[in-house]
């Protein structure tokens, strides 16, 4: 055997195994994650939520549970908690202006549990004051609608995959180069 039919051997081999680990290389079986909150996780909002709404990546499954505790400690979750798909909702009642802690624990469809801790703070009402000053008229106010609390979209599913996706075109990259190799070490 000739040295380089020995490369072009070793070069074949290892395109071989580089394709082989590609093509069958299983999708890792993520667990289901929080994608999202209304609150989100730090929020500061001018007035307290009618419900904790929590979004999930994957579907939930019955039983899950949200407590809801206020600044004082005080317990302010009201009602069931509603499993619709990937979205759980807990309908809360108003404790006042401070920090909130929303604690749940939630099971995902293939089993396995989530468990974790947002807060949020409710400012307290400003007092009014009897003339206001002209930077406070002309400067623009956060409202209940404002996107405040809000969490962005998930991303998308080019965005969540890119890192595959360069590993993918790594080794494409590596089988075309060894693939050039063999065949000018041929000539």
């Amino acid at each position: 055997m000739t040295n380089s039919t020995d490369r072009r051997r070793l070069l074949w081999a290892a395109l071989v195994a580089a394709l082989t680990v590609l093509l069958t290389a299983v999708p890792a079986s993520a667990h289901a994650g929080l994608a999202g909150s209304d609150p989100t996780d730090g929020a500061v909002l001018a007035k307290a939520p009618t419900q904790i709404t929590l979004t999930f990546t994957e579907d939930i499954s019955a039983p899950a549970y949200i407590v809801v505790t206020g600044p004082g400690g005080q317990k302010l979750a009201t009602g069931k908690t509603t499993i619709n798909g990937q979205r759980v909702r807990q309908r809360m009642s108003d404790g006042g202006p401070g920090r909130y802690t929303v604690a749940f624990r939630v099971i995902s469809v293939d089993g396995h549990p989530i468990t974790e801790e947002l807060h949020f703070r409710v400012k307290a009402a400003a007092t009014a004051s009897p003339t206001p000053s002209p930077s406070q008229t002309q400067s623009p106010s956060a409202s209940p609608e404002s996107p405040v609390g809000q969490r962005e979209q998930p991303q998308s599913w080019l965005a969540a995959h890119r890192v595959h996706i360069g590993i993918g075109a790594g080794l494409i990259a590596l089988a075309a180069g060894l693939l050039w190799l063999s065949r000018r070490s041929a000539e």
